[in-house]
């Protein structure tokens, strides 16, 4: 599993205060950014080989400006051809959870424009971080 931590900036509140449904996804592309990693070691985008499939979140508590958030980010399932990526979001210091989502990577060749199965080297490299 692994852990991020985030402060709520003004520019991701909303007229209502709070913030914005849109700005969960931000949180959780950059909490999902070391399992890119271990996909691409390189982070080289020109031979990325990942793709988004799907996303979704759960919004279960108000966040507001400057609060301080934690994010614990682990694999929930992995496919011939794809991972689901668990996010659990946290009020920091707390087990109070604001937030939950999930997002399917799918291993990608570009040049084909087709999923393909994982390589054995990654599967196991994503097996270690299965929750």
């Amino acid at each position: 599993m692994y852990t991020s931590h985030f402060k709520v900036r003004f520019s991701e509140t909303d007229a209502l205060g709070h913030v914005n449904n849109t700005v969960y996804y931000i949180y959780m592309e950059e909490a999902r950014s070391p399992l890119f990693q271990i996909a691409n070691p390189t982070l080289d985008t020109t031979k990325w080989n990942l793709i988004v499939a799907r996303t979704s979140c759960d919004y279960l508590k108000q966040v507001k400006f400057g609060e301080q958030l934690r994010i614990e980010t682990s694999i929930s399932a992995i496919g011939s051809k794809s991972v689901t990526v668990r996010h659990d979001i946290f009020r920091e210091g707390t087990n109070e959870k604001v937030a939950s989502g999930d997002a399917v990577m799918v291993y990608f060749n570009y040049e084909l424009q087709k999923s393909e199965v994982w390589p054995e080297s990654i599967r196991a490299a994503f097996q270690e971080h299965l929750s």
